[in-house]
């Protein structure tokens, strides 16, 4: 068990001028006590501090990079070049027209892409070859278009493209190798 008072967590030095509103433990809490003013967390974890959310940018040098916040959960992330990057999961972006999302552009920044939105849901794998992002997993629409499993957008607009194989069964994991996109998982018949 480790313990920590909010006295003492709140004396950890910010990664930003401005206090961050969402801090919390990086970790289970499994007792609370409190006495007078301070707050004693125990449970499993080491730090207590800003939440970063599901997704943190660090820089080559290990320093971590401001990221805008977003919620909800990341499964996977693929690099965009100067794009930036995608992110895929159930995403909840604060303050945007579309909150919940399976896919998010992040720019090269940290910030998330407001007006980037792919219409699609059941993706379980994703990849980027220059700048077409190539989806896999179980679904059977795309942007409101019919795409069986399979399907390719642009980065950068996140417009569908005419690429469109049939893929039935779960697709777990997808590569591109040598101008080949590999498939793993499930796969009953393709085309």
């Amino acid at each position: 068990w480790i313990w920590a008072s909010a006295a003492v967590a709140g004396a950890q030095p910010l990664p930003a001028a401005a206090p961050i509103e969402a801090w919390g433990p990086a970790g289970d809490v499994r007792a609370v006590a409190r006495a007078d003013d301070t707050l004693y967390l125990g449970g499993s974890f080491r730090y207590v501090g800003p939440h970063t959310g599901p997704l943190a940018v660090f820089d080559s040098a290990g320093a971590v990079r401001p990221a805008e916040a977003i919620a909800g959960q990341v499964q996977r992330v693929a690099s965009a070049g100067g794009f930036g990057r995608i992110v895929l999961g159930t995403i909840l972006v604060p303050d945007d027209p579309v909150p919940v999302r399976a896919l998010a552009k992040v720019d090269v920044d940290g910030r998330v892409v407001p007006d980037w939105h792919v219409d699609v849901s059941g993706v379980s794998a994703i990849e980027v070859d220059g700048a077409t992002l190539y989806l896999a997993g179980v679904f059977s629409t795309v942007n409101g278009e019919a795409r069986q499993g399979l399907a390719a957008v642009n980065v950068e607009t996140g417009a569908l493209l005419p690429w469109a194989p049939t893929m039935i069964g779960a697709i777990r994991e997808m590569q591109i190798s040598d101008g080949l996109l590999l498939l793993t998982g499930e796969l009953q018949s393709a085309n």
